[in-house]
């Protein structure tokens, strides 16, 4: 997983966690650096709520224990965290001066760009999970999202279009043509207002009826878009035949199993239905090869699988080389060992509120010093 997936996964997945605790020193407003690249506290914060999630995430995480209370691969599980959340600080400042050594830089427009959503973002999130109460602020937030796009920088300028390690389209397309299929779908209605305008269930009878209709008039090559208009003819706005065209991959969790297998075992033209716990669809196997579109619209995510896991790598290779400072005061401070966490498997709420920090007040205290956060990085 490449940072940026790492960062992103913890950052939605970090309600468990509240606030660090602090202890008295001289300067706490930063724990690691390089050079002139700096890890903030808040940056910190930050990283260790990926951390703690990934802890969650491995193989035999027990649920109802907090990770300092088990091992984890083999190891103490607070040690296992305080070593991801250095691995994932060392990951940033390789990425900051990778960044810069190969002469790379942030137009404004896509500045401007990131500093809104994030902002917007922040704000989302703030409000659910009080990342501010926390000691993670929205300058920290910015920093961690900009690493991600110089991280995506350096990826495209490596494997992108006349890039040092150029993946070629030949090579893209052989991946595409052979692990994705197209498929053109109109989900059944299963159920209808009635009357006094409540939802109910149609009959098994209507919706095999629909299914057959549907059915033929794919099978007779009746246009897409006028098969929509028709029935869904009641409906306030009508889909268009784009949203029902879809590009599905092998093995892909989120998409049903049952279409999966239509896609990849019909011929092209072929009609056939979906039926299981997620609905009732008619589908047509459409050729993948026929526009070009459609491989240009998913390329940048065939050389993301193709060679994600290759450039993680290279991240690791680059961070193991380095030796940044480390700020042993704001470390301390700032340690895993200082959250107070429930287990998780011990209770039905939201992970949110089965969380308690006695040093939520001072942590609060330390964020508010976020706001000279930028004059450091």
């Amino acid at each position: 997983m490449n940072l940026f997936k790492k960062i992103t996964a913890g950052l939605l997945a970090a309600a468990t966690l509240v606030s660090f605790a602090g202890c008295s020193g001289s300067d706490t407003t930063w724990t690691y650096k390089l050079g002139d690249y700096t890890v903030t506290s808040g940056m910190y914060v930050g990283l260790s709520l990926t951390a703690y999630q990934e802890a969650q995430a491995l193989e035999g995480f027990d649920a109802s224990k907090t990770p300092f209370d088990q091992e984890l691969e083999g190891e103490d599980g607070l040690k296992w965290v305080t070593d991801e959340a250095e691995s994932l600080a060392k990951r940033y400042l390789a990425v900051e001066q990778k960044f810069d050594e190969m002469g790379l830089t942030v137009d404004e427009e896509s500045q401007k760009a990131m500093d809104a959503n994030a902002e917007a973002y922040y704000e989302y999130l703030d409000k659910i999970y009080g990342y501010a109460d926390k000691g993670f602020g929205l300058e920290s937030y910015k920093k961690l999202q900009l690493n991600q796009y110089k991280s995506n920088s350096i990826f495209n300028m490596t494997y992108g279009e006349g890039g040092s390690e150029e993946v070629k389209d030949d090579e893209l397309k052989d991946i595409f043509y052979s692990d994705y299929a197209k498929v053109f779908y109109i989900p059944v209605n299963i159920t209808e207002t009635d009357e006094k305008g409540e939802q109910k269930n149609r009959d098994q009878a209507d919706i095999d009826a629909d299914i057959e209709m549907l059915t033929k008039r794919l099978e007779n090559g009746d246009d897409f878009q006028a098969i929509l208009d028709d029935y869904f003819s009641g409906e306030e706005t009508k889909p268009t035949a784009s949203q029902f065209m879809a590009i599905v991959q092998k093995g892909d969790l989120q998409t049903p199993q049952s279409i999966l297998d239509f896609a990849f075992d019909s011929k092209i033209g072929e009609v056939g239905k979906s039926i299981d716990s997620t609905g009732s669809f008619v589908l047509k196997k459409m050729d993948i090869t026929e526009s070009e579109e459609d491989f240009t619209n998913n390329r940048s995510n065939l050389l993301s699988t193709l060679k994600s896991e290759e450039f993680n790598a290279k991240i690791d290779e680059w961070s193991n080389a380095i030796e940044p400072e480390k700020n042993e005061k704001a470390l301390s401070k700032h340690s895993p060992k200082n959250i107070k966490i429930k287990p998780t498997g011990t209770s039905s709420s939201s992970s949110e509120s089965s969380v308690e920090s006695s040093e939520s007040s001072e942590e609060s205290s330390e964020n508010s010093s976020e706001g000279t956060e930028s004059s450091t990085d």
